[in-house]
């Protein structure tokens, strides 16, 4: 198994010490965005590390770039804060074997939300995207062979730094679902989210208009067929979390939804 990590900006003893941090255990991939262009080789605990470096900027780009360079065989996707739990390469790989799948969501843990789970369902094949729509990158497993006769990509419009900065990889799950690999979710946890992505994130500034707008695109580029109580339903969800009055949500959702459309053209 190889794991395929996603990163920025990191010199050769970050991605040594990031090597650490994650746990990892087997051999490893990164894909550094670092406004130049190379490889080099690291070795460390006895596992080889391919640093791939690239001067290109997006996330959607960088998880691209790590699909691209996935070997053949077993790969687990995870980001540059989720570390690993012991053992994941024998869960991992137990569970292609038993369910003879392509692909496979592996769960994972929030501590900074009271160590909750990702989500609370059970182990099953992934058949819509409904059964797979709570979930980021992180965690995902396939063989790369698989993929990559797929054709899959992320879509390079989503993600930091567009201006719809999130749902890069939703929409890439939905696309997945729909395809015809065979994918499964997996309810045992994997790894542990080490940061508080709303705290710490690049593009989180807050529950301000600019998320309720972006918001309301990915509803729509999501689920374009929902029928009109789905952009109220929405709102009310994303001003209670945000304890936002309820028409200002939904005025700038509305805005995002047409560009959503847009999107969808």
């Amino acid at each position: 198994m190889v794991v395929l990590v996603v990163t920025h900006h990191k010199t050769s003893e970050d991605i040594l010490a990031l090597f650490d941090f994650l746990h990892i255990e087997t051999d490893a991939i990164f894909s550094n965005q670092n406004e130049k262009r190379g490889h080099y080789e690291l070795e460390k605990n006895g596992h080889h590390i391919d640093v791939f470096e690239f001067d290109d900027v997006g996330v959607s780009k960088n998880r691209n770039h790590v699909l691209d360079l996935a070997p053949d065989g077993l790969c687990l996707c995870v980001d540059d804060d989720c570390v690993l739990e012991k053992g994941y390469e024998e869960t991992v790989s137990s569970f292609f074997k038993q369910r003879l799948c392509e692909v496979a969501l592996f769960n994972g843990r929030v501590p900074y939300e009271g160590n909750r789970l990702v989500h609370d369902k059970k182990t099953a094949r992934v058949r819509r995207f409904k059964d797979v729509s709570y979930a980021g990158g992180p965690g995902l497993a396939f063989l790369g062979s698989a993929l990559k006769k797929s054709s899959l990509r992320y879509d390079e419009r989503l993600g930091y730094p567009n201006e719809l900065y999130i749902g890069e990889d939703s929409l890439f799950l939905k696309n997945l679902a729909a395809s015809p690999l065979c994918f499964y979710r997996s309810e045992t946890p994997i790894f542990t989210v080490a940061i508080d992505k709303e705290d710490n994130s690049i593009y989180f500034q807050g529950y301000d208009d600019k998320f309720f707008f972006v918001k309301g695109a990915l509803a729509k580029i999501l689920y374009p067929s929902r029928h009109f109580f789905y952009p109220l339903y929405v709102a009310f969800a994303v001003a209670k979390k945000s304890k936002t009055p309820f028409l200002r949500v939904y005025k700038k959702m509305k805005e995002g939804r047409k560009a959503g459309r847009e999107f969808l053209k």
